[in-house]
């Protein structure tokens, strides 16, 4: 099927659904038994979707999309395990491809906008800036939250142009702002991990009068966090 993707077909009644489900369980426990190579101890994992060619399934070749569909959902529920298809997957898939496409498009024309959230010193009640979020309204679905749209964006490659469209779309709006205040935006990791990522933001956003007043990463496995200071309004002229 591919460099690391295999088929197995076998009959089973249908009756007895537990069969299959064991089969595949020993399989899952089987690969994640470590072994040695050449004196290399190797770990492995193994995700296995399930489809049954009684199930709507007219050829081989749909019943293979059909697993293949299955095997997707189980490495997204965390790889390791196997889930069996059912109709609501390819649903789900259709609702992914057509959030991908629309993705790509909604970057390209800067339709997910920047929404600002005050932050305030609890000691003073003062607002001592604003936090940039991210919001896509969606033309037919409707606002599309960002722990939906952001995930998409890191995995087809979309992201790096979606945090340079946000920066420069808050920056452009801040600048009559109070230069007191500082502008803060979460960046995700594999914008930072990208080649020249960070000298490029930096760069456009100096020349805009919007040198960052710092940065700094939240945890490994968050995203980074970089706070701009606002510019005095003789300076933004």
């Amino acid at each position: 099927m591919g460099a690391d993707e295999f088929a197995c077909a076998f009959v089973f009644d249908p009756a007895h659904q537990g069969v299959a489900d064991r089969i595949a369980e020993r399989l899952v426990t089987g690969f994640a038994r470590p072994f040695r190579a050449n004196g290399v101890d190797i770990h492995a994992t193994v995700s296995i979707g399930v489809a049954r060619s009684d199930a709507d399934c007219a050829s081989i070749d749909a019943l293979l999309r059909n697993a293949d569909i299955a095997l997707h959902a189980a490495k997204t529920a965390g790889r390791n395990r196997h889930v069996w298809f059912n109709t609501a997957m390819e649903q789900s898939l259709q609702v992914r491809g057509e959030l991908e496409s629309g993705l790509r498009l909604a970057v390209a024309a800067q339709d997910i906008i920047p929404y600002f959230e005050q932050q305030v010193d609890l000691a003073t009640g003062l607002t001592t800036g604003f936090e940039v979020l991210a919001r896509w309204d969606h033309p037919t679905r409707g606002m599309i939250p960002p722990d939906v749209f952001i995930p998409i964006a890191e995995e087809i490659g979309v992201i790096g142009d979606l945090s340079l469209s946000l920066m420069r779309q808050a920056c452009t709006a801040a600048r009559d702002w109070d230069s007191a205040l500082t502008l803060s935006i979460n960046i995700s990791r594999y914008s930072c991990a990208t080649h020249g990522w960070r000298k490029r933001s930096s760069k456009r956003w100096s020349r805009r009068a919007f040198p960052p007043a710092g940065s700094r990463s939240r945890s490994p496995k968050a995203r980074c966090s970089t706070i701009w200071r606002l510019p005095s309004r003789s300076s933004a002229a």
